[in-house]
């Protein structure tokens, strides 16, 4: 799979999201969604460092989940939203 890369540019952070159907089957994209739905607990389409806490507790310490969620929130804003969850799953 291709890496999805983060352009920065005056306007802001663009995500190239438009290669994402090209990637992803229909049935592959619907699982990311669900997974990421079970991570959002109070719905609000954003995965804060709570609720990724909470999903993943005792799994891993707090300083590599913070590390985690720094990889994945490109446009650091202290969420990781569906797009950068996406992103950062098909880098992997």
């Amino acid at each position: 799979l291709k890496r999805i890369w983060i352009q920065r540019s005056t306007m802001g952070v663009v995500m190239w999201m438009l290669w994402l159907p090209l990637l992803l089957t229909s049935a592959e994209e619907a699982e990311y969604k669900r997974d990421f739905a079970e991570f959002d607990i109070n719905k609000d389409n954003l995965i804060d460092f709570q609720e990724f806490r909470l999903h993943v507790r005792g799994e891993l310490d707090e300083v590599h989940l913070r590390r985690l969620l720094v990889d994945m929130d490109k446009d650091q804003s202290g969420t990781i939203s569906m797009d950068e969850y996406l992103s950062y799953a098909l880098s992997m």
